[in-house]
């Protein structure tokens, strides 16, 4: 009878050690009834699939909107300064008298023009309905593809699954 008594105090004191750890842990916790046997089983909370899939599309699509309405253009723009330096590179090979000059104010001209284009303000100005295309309607058709295609995934799985009789 006493091994009764101490296997008892033992798994109430496990169960006190389980259930605290529970409360700080993501798994649910459970202690072996009689039924069950015993042992302590740990099984996984449910994931809500659409809620993070949805949750992972909004912070994809801000992402993708931040690097198309700003990143893109400063990479541009740095691609400008880049051009300029070669340019200018090349200009300096000439000597003063072959057209050092007209090569450094065609660079110049270049260099202008090209971030000019690539200001925010030129930017989207001149390029409005690329940025509605890109940071609109590309996100949802990748949104609504990738739905779809979880659709057909999951409705092709459960065919595969057994139907209890």
């Amino acid at each position: 009878m006493k091994s009764s008594g101490g296997a008892q105090c033992s798994h109430n004191v496990l169960r006190l050690i389980i259930n605290k750890c529970a409360r700080r842990n993501p798994f649910r916790v459970k202690l072996g009834s009689a039924s069950e046997g015993p042992g302590i089983f740990i099984s996984r909370m449910r994931v809500n699939v659409k809620r993070g899939f949805n949750r992972l599309y909004i912070v994809l699509a801000v992402l993708w909107a931040c690097y198309c309405l700003v990143i893109y253009p400063r990479q541009q723009i740095r691609e400008a300064n880049k051009q300029y330096g070669e340019e200018v590179g090349i200009c300096y090979q000439y000597s003063p008298q072959e057209g050092r000059a007209d090569c450094m104010k065609r660079a110049e001209q270049m260099f202008k023009t090209n971030v000019a284009q690539w200001s925010f303000k030129n930017f989207y100005l001149w390029a409005w309905w690329l940025l509605i295309l890109a940071v609109v309607v590309f996100p949802l058709a990748l949104y609504g593809f990738f739905r779809g295609a979880a659709a057909v995934g999951l409705w092709v799985w459960r065919g595969f699954r057994a139907t209890s009789p």
